[in-house]
């Protein structure tokens, strides 16, 4: 009797101990988040670039590619430039990829926060999870070396004095113009946009007369400024690079500046947190290197580390501000 009722205790508990385990039973999902020490990498990363081989972003990312696995488990980590409709092809590769850490994208701002409002993509920005910052690139207000202003104050004076003027920019509905916009709107001053492709093209239009000013990319300015052919007159983002130390800011100078030029590294929309953060944590370490440093400093980059949160953040804020923006000059 007493072996049957010690038999029968046993099956309880063992039944017992069976349905806890099964109610308390994770998803995949809840397990790799909590794992401290999840097995990622376990092969090759891609990071999918959405523009051509050999601009600022991809060689960017390749010297991130080049240095990050010596911070990521010796990873091996490959760059793929799929090019097309202003980055919205490569971007729609990444963003409906499998979400497990080995398809990530890196962009400019515009790519994710901005084109989605033309209506013409798949993807929103609430399809991509933001990983970090890498570096952001100013846009700035330009104009003739022997124009006759030097400081934005007598530089507004002067272009309200003109009547109507011609301004350089990359394409309307790019971050330096709608930057240059949001701030020109805050001034008071009115200008028509002339589209180049490319910082050489806007750099010719204000030499040549054809425009007062442009709104150029800081790494494109930096070599007319340096040949003593152009001034810049105003950093249109809150980042200062060392070498634009003395040229103020819209923020310093009370201005808001909402359009974001970061460029950063994100992930499909549904990616692991764990995967994410050990990603973020690398990166972070990675850009502190001197050997990386002095090899993004070569292109003209100084680099900034912000974390996804803030990254983020950043994105939302640029869409927000553009969404507006655009509305208000027929874009959209």
């Amino acid at each position: 009797m007493k072996k049957s009722m010690l038999k029968i205790f046993v099956l309880a508990m063992s039944l017992a101990m069976a349905l806890t385990a099964c109610g308390e039973k994770d998803t995949p999902q809840d397990n790799l988040s909590d794992q401290s020490d999840i097995q990622y990498p376990a092969k090759p990363i891609t990071i999918v670039v959405p523009f051509g081989a050999g601009g600022t972003t991809d060689i960017a990312a390749r010297i991130l590619a080049d240095n990050l696995p010596g911070y990521l488990d010796n990873a091996t980590i490959v760059v793929s430039n799929i090019t097309g409709g202003s980055g919205t092809i490569g971007t729609t590769e990444v963003t409906s990829s499998n979400a497990d850490g080995y398809t990530l994208g890196c962009s400019a701002a515009a790519t994710v926060a901005i084109q989605p409002l033309f209506g013409q993509t798949s993807y929103t920005l609430d399809d991509i999870k933001p990983i970090c910052n890498i570096y952001t690139m100013p846009q700035v207000i330009v104009a003739s070396a022997d124009a006759p202003y030097n400081t934005v104050d007598e530089f507004v004076e002067y272009i309200k004095g003109q009547g109507t003027v011609n301004y350089a920019i990359a394409g309307r509905g790019t971050v330096q113009h709608l930057v240059c916009v949001e701030w020109m709107n805050q001034v008071g001053i009115t200008a028509s946009d002339l589209s180049y492709s490319g910082g050489s093209e806007q750099a010719t239009a204000i030499l040549s007369g054809e425009c007062e000013f442009g709104a150029l990319q800081a790494s494109d300015a930096i070599r007319y400024v340096e040949a003593g052919q152009l001034k810049i007159l105003l950093n249109l983002s809150d980042f200062v690079p060392s070498w634009m130390s003395d040229v103020p800011t819209t923020v310093s100078l009370g201005y808001t500046s909402s359009i974001g030029s970061c460029v950063g590294l994100w992930a499909p929309a549904d990616t692991d947190d764990a995967i994410i953060d050990k990603l973020a944590s690398a990166i972070e370490e990675c850009l502190k290197d001197e050997k990386v440093i002095e090899q993004f400093d070569n292109i003209g980059i100084e680099t900034q580390y912000l974390d996804g949160d803030t990254y983020g953040q950043k994105l939302s804020d640029t869409s927000a501000a553009a969404k507006e923006l655009m509305t208000s000059i027929g874009l959209i």
